[in-house]
């Protein structure tokens, strides 16, 4: 159970907080980072879309277009999810660098 809070928090809390403390910095790194997973996610759902047509029988190419968009709609989904994430963080009161070291804190 411990496993699946670290992940979770991770991909829910602790991930968007990392890519708008990266976002924040002023990196040159971070558009690269970002277009670098939004190809990686688009080729792993055009992947697995390739492959259900394969094994489906159906359209190589109409399969691999579904698998592409709903990956890269996976992403987007996220990142708007890292927007409400660090909105509700402000609201609270903690920092993104807080919540991304896992530091507990709560605003008096």
């Amino acid at each position: 159970m411990p496993r699946i809070r670290w992940v979770l928090a991770w991909v829910f809390v602790r991930g968007p907080a990392a890519v708008y403390e990266l976002g924040e910095s002023g990196s040159w790194i971070f558009t690269p980072i970002l277009l670098a997973g939004m190809a990686l996610t688009a080729g792993v759902g055009a992947g697995i879309g390739a492959l259900v047509g394969v094994l489906a029988g159906t359209s190589v190419s109409d399969a691999s277009f579904n698998g592409l968009m709903i990956g890269l709609a996976t992403l987007m989904g996220w990142l708007v999810m890292s927007l409400v994430v660090i909105g509700v963080l402000w609201i609270r009161g903690i920092s993104p660098s807080e919540a991304f070291a896992g530091k507990e804190q709560f605003p008096q």
